[in-house]
């Protein structure tokens, strides 16, 4: 599948495909099974996307966790205070929460701007 060794694009196939059989095998496939497996995801994710250039963003601190992203959900504009005590946070932290929210969906939503 991989065209050029030295390619950014070859080191994300082989590392999609050993990532694929990574979890293939840990979730109870043999390794011919995981490797045929992982090779045909692969194969499938270059039929549907090849071509396309694709930003994947790096995690800020491991991502946004589940509870961040409810918090931003629920969030209407004005209830800093309820979400505080629904999620037994203090108030503050709602803000930083919902500041990181709001940037990292700013970046996702535009990508990486060339300045």
């Amino acid at each position: 599948m991989r065209k050029d060794k030295h390619s950014v694009a070859g080191e994300f196939l082989d590392d999609f495909i050993r990532f694929n059989k990574e979890l293939l095998l840990a979730v109870g496939h043999n390794t011919d099974q995981a490797e045929e497996m992982s090779r045909q995801i692969a194969q499938k994710m270059c039929d549907e996307w090849g071509g396309q250039i694709i930003y994947f963003p790096k995690y800020k601190r491991a991502g946004l966790s589940e509870r961040d992203l409810q918090i931003w959900k629920d969030f209407n504009g004005n209830n800093h205070r309820e979400l505080a005590r629904k999620y037994k946070m203090a108030v503050q932290n709602i803000y930083r929460i919902l500041e990181f929210v709001k940037r990292e969906e700013i970046a996702r939503r535009q990508g990486a701007l060339d300045l």
